[in-house]
């Protein structure tokens, strides 16, 4: 068996990769020393892990799915009849290549590799909406603050009535400062992922053809389902606040 342990703080993920499959689980520091001697001692991780832990054999594996420059690792599989993802956690990319590596190695001659880089489209999806995200929520929270500040009281409580007090002692001003702040954040990853579109890997059984047309249809559809919700929430959001 071979153990890579992700322990930058105090819980983190131990996965171990065996002949029968992968198990892995989140413990604490402690725990993930004596889990790591138990195995080395020849104990199934299965058993070692118990109810804490996620075992997968490779039969029921269906798709690995990773992203170069990342540390983590996309696993889909089936369990009782139900599909389930799992996600992989190590400390460096190249732990996570390793295991990679080792994974491959038990998987059938029926598994194949194939790795896409993003288009502008697809690249461009994830900052953009963050960004519309935030300058919805900036003018709304600006519009609550502009509110408080004119004395209108908002009858909530508990963390309603912190998060009120919060946008009180920031004012409009300071909502609209960071807000302004988190869009550039934003607008400064969007920029990344333009320059350095994602390439990812993915891992799975049978022939497989590049996705990027039906990928950037998706995309577009994900475009004009956002539009509805904003278009039917905003103004719920509002009305709920009592600006409307």
């Amino acid at each position: 068996a071979k153990i890579w342990i992700n322990n930058d703080t105090l819980f983190g993920m131990i996965t171990v990769v065996t002949k029968e499959g992968i198990a892995s689980a989140v413990l604490k520091a402690d725990e993930q020393n004596k889990a790591k001697i138990s195995v080395n001692t020849g104990l199934s991780p299965k058993k070692v892990f118990g109810e804490k832990g996620t075992f997968i054999p490779y039969a029921n594996i269906k798709c690995l799915k990773f992203e170069d420059g990342n540390s983590q690792v996309e696993v889909k599989y089936d369990e009782a009849k139900k599909s389930k993802t799992k996600i992989l956690k190590f400390k460096t990319t190249k732990q996570k290549n390793s295991a990679v590596t080792e994974i491959s190695s038990y998987l059938s001659d029926e598994f194949t590799s194939m790795t896409e880089k993003y288009n502008i489209v697809r690249a461009n999806y994830l900052p953009r909406t963050t960004l519309i995200i935030l300058a919805i929520f900036t003018w709304i929270f600006h519009q609550v603050a502009v509110s408080v500040v004119n004395g209108r009281e908002f009858e909530v409580k508990g963390i309603k009535q912190i998060f009120i007090s919060l946008l009180d002692m920031l004012g409009p001003t300071g909502v609209v400062i960071i807000g302004i702040l988190l869009m550039l954040l934003a607008l400064w990853l969007r920029v990344l992922r333009i320059k350095e579109p994602m390439i990812v890997t993915t891992i799975k059984k049978g022939e497989q053809t590049s996705g990027a047309m039906l990928a950037t249809i998706l995309v577009i559809f994900k475009y004009i389902i956002l539009g509805g919700i904003i278009y039917v929430f905003v103004p719920i959001w509002l009305l709920i606040l009592g600006l409307r």
